[in-house]
């Protein structure tokens, strides 16, 4: 189904500045209609469709709705973390001339535009704590549970769906753009339901016409739903999803019911583990459920996801902005006024909520034209082209969708790489330091190269406390006086093409590698390891002269006065191409 749900990427640039206008406009709408439920109701009893339009909504200082559960309008429409964030990374694309971020391109631009918790919250507050830490982290590494314990909350879902936009019928490449910026405060299937919502948003200019509106919301969720991981909580909860929406088709209280039931009431059950109300993973069920039971309809569509419960307004803002994607500014006043006839307007005012922009404000014209140069090296840098004022790009493959055939997206969209653990090898660790810190399993079984949301259970601390201190991180110390080992061994040998090792807070002074085969220990060429003075929780993926068959890992470090720190200590798989 999914190779007949696509054509080929033929927009004007006028039509796709359009799109892109209604994108903004029905994200404030959505957003600030979500507002008025936002944790009104974390658990059953949930609103049901007979609220719509009572006095039960949160009472807020700006919009025209005054506590009525209804379509809110501002003027002009104000800056949240659902917008602001994607506003700022357009600004830092634009500055930097580029759609693909650094590490200290991100950094840079939310210390000058995020206050320390001013208007930001949870796994973004963690990680704008994180970039004035000494030593600094940087993403990826902001986005380890390691180092940020709030990474399986829902911020990477309501700040990277713009990089979608950004690569229209390029999913794989959209998930490029986006995996720095979406790892900037995700990991796993939080970052999976992040990248659900990019492709999402990457595939809905190129879903085919004349397909029905259901028909056409069906193909871009299983469009999407094919760049997922089979072992994720994130694609568990949208075949959740799908499967409740085709039982019952008309009924959208009894699937987010059933929702509520799987993931948070007898989520023990049924094999998971509930978070918190702005968690990943039930916030990705209310927006996807929203979509599919909207059926293409804008007005429906916030509706549903504003009475969906938990963190509403997100899913709400996504689901509303998608549609507006797809139809254009046009589209989404018409849908608008039919409900509820209302001058709209088409000012952004991003200073509501972030600082050191100028100007403070801005049309949706404005945002549209700063970003259709980004669109436009987007499609070329994807072999598509850009003349006599057309968009044009081929049309969406299997193949692009195909994770295992698309080698640059391997590690996107597998979490960490192929590791050893998921081979279910015995991994047994030895040290001639002293290991102190989080329990060894944490080393064994880190939680960041986790995607199914089964086996961890995070002791979440409250609002007041997540500002009072940092997250604890999860690390093994080796401390010694001299140079120290740590051991790995599975009972089967594997083919290993390198070695991935994650520092934790304090430096790692790599002094060998070795790896163990019938013939004993024998020393390892790699790549180089270049210490990063200053970073913590770095990355290093040092890849193997050559690929070598193995039943074990020894690292060698030699530790300063405080210890060297691990998170992580795997060997990556010979399973073909790696970036």
């Amino acid at each position: 189904m999914i190779d007949q749900c696509f054509v080929p990427l033929e927009v004007s640039r006028t039509e796709y500045q359009e799109r892109l206008r209604g994108m903004w406009l029905a994200e404030n709408v959505a957003n600030w209609t979500g507002l008025l439920t936002e944790f009104q109701r974390k658990q059953a009893p949930f609103f049901r469709d007979e609220d719509w339009g009572t006095n039960q909504g949160r009472v807020l200082d700006e919009g025209s709705s005054r506590g009525r559960i209804e379509l809110n309008f501002l003027d002009p429409w104000g800056a949240d973390d659902d917008t602001d964030i994607e506003f700022m990374y357009m600004r830092a694309m634009t500055e930097a001339g580029t759609t693909h971020l650094t590490p200290s391109d991100i950094r840079d631009t939310w210390q000058r535009h995020i206050q320390p918790h001013i208007y930001v919250w949870v796994s973004n507050a963690q990680a704008r704590d994180l970039f004035d830490q000494n030593p600094v982290v940087l993403p990826p590494s902001t986005g380890f549970i390691a180092a940020n314990d709030q990474a399986w909350m829902i911020d990477a879902q309501l700040t990277t769906e713009l990089f979608g936009a950004l690569s229209p019928g390029r999913p794989a490449h959209a998930l490029l753009l986006a995996d720095l910026p979406m790892r900037t405060t995700a990991s796993g299937h939080a970052l999976h339901a992040a990248q659900f919502y990019v492709a999402l948003h990457s595939l809905a200019p190129v879903v085919r016409p004349d397909l029905p509106p259901s028909a056409q919301i069906e193909c871009m969720v299983l469009g999407a739903r094919e760049l997922i991981p089979s072992t994720s909580k994130a694609r568990d909860v949208i075949d959740f999803v799908l499967e409740a929406h085709h039982q019952q088709p008309d009924d959208w209280e009894a699937s987010r019911d059933a929702i509520a039931r799987r993931y948070q009431s007898e989520d023990e059950a049924s094999g998971f583990t509930y978070l918190e109300w702005y968690e990943s993973s039930v916030n990705l069920a209310g927006g996807l459920l929203a979509l599919l039971y909207g059926e293409g309809d804008l007005v429906r569509t916030i509706q549903i996801g504003a009475l969906s419960g938990w963190d509403s307004d997100n899913g709400t803002a996504t689901m509303g902005g998608l549609l507006g994607l797809m139809h254009g500014e046009r589209w989404v006043r018409d849908e608008i006024m039919r409900s509820a006839p209302q001058t709209m307007s088409s000012d952004y005012r991003i200073a509501r909520t972030r600082v050191n922009f100028d100007p403070e404000s801005m049309t949706f014209t404005e945002i549209a034209n700063e970003l259709l140069p980004l669109v436009e090296d987007a499609v070329m840098e994807t072999g598509g082209s850009v003349s006599d004022g057309w968009l044009r790009n081929a049309r969406v493959t299997p193949m692009e969708l195909d994770v295992a055939a698309n080698p640059h997206v391997v590690w996107l969209e597998r979490g960490l790489l192929a590791h050893l653990r998921t081979q279910g090898a015995a991994v047994s660790i030895t040290s001639t330091g002293t290991l102190s810190g989080a329990p060894l399993d944490f080393l064994r079984d880190p939680p960041d190269l986790d995607a199914s949301g089964r086996d961890r259970d995070l002791q979440l601390r409250n609002e007041a406390e997540l500002r009072a201190r940092m997250a604890t991180p999860h690390h093994v110390v080796v401390q010694a006086s001299e140079e120290a080992s740590v051991t790995l061994m599975w009972a089967t040998p594997q083919r290993l093409e390198g070695v991935r090792l994650i520092e934790g807070p304090l430096p790692m002074h790599l002094v060998r590698i070795e790896t163990h085969n019938a013939e004993g220990w024998q020393a390892a060429q790699t790549t180089p390891f270049i210490d990063n003075v200053g970073r913590a929780f770095e990355v290093h993926d040092l890849m193997l002269d050559a690929v070598v068959t193995a039943d074990g890992l020894r690292i060698f470090v030699m530790p300063d006065e405080a210890g060297a720190s691990f998170t992580a200590i795997d060997g990556l798989l010979s399973l073909g191409a790696l970036p």
